[in-house]
């Protein structure tokens, strides 16, 4: 699969290059809104901050925080599980423990 070269800069960045989330928040949604809901359950991410003594509204990053079901693509409940997550001084790669194959990014002129 070959991307647009006018993402390149987007898509071959290093951590060094965007702003480090300092805490995010994240709740348990269900979704089960209405008949047609396929029942899925998993998290989705509330907030994203920049800095740890951000109060609500404050150092927000951008996230993806839809209420939309992975699944079935309806929407979701946001249930009053939520937990913060502060950043972890280990930033080993949890996916270093599976197997899977690193292709070199193509791009495309079109």
């Amino acid at each position: 699969m070959a991307f647009p070269r006018k993402f390149k800069h987007l898509l071959e960045i290093d951590k060094g290059d965007i702003t480090t989330p300092s805490h995010v928040w994240i709740t348990y949604c269900v979704c089960a809104v209405n008949k047609d809901s396929c029942g899925w359950g998993g998290w989705t991410l509330e907030t994203v901050f920049s800095d740890p003594n951000s109060k609500a509204g404050e150092n927000l990053l951008p996230s993806q925080t839809d209420q939309k079901c992975t699944a079935c693509g309806g929407v979701t409940y946001r249930t009053g599980v939520s937990y913060r997550f502060d950043l972890s001084s280990n930033q080993d790669s949890p996916i270093d423990e599976f197997e899977y194959d690193v292709v070199p990014i193509e791009y495309t002129d079109e």
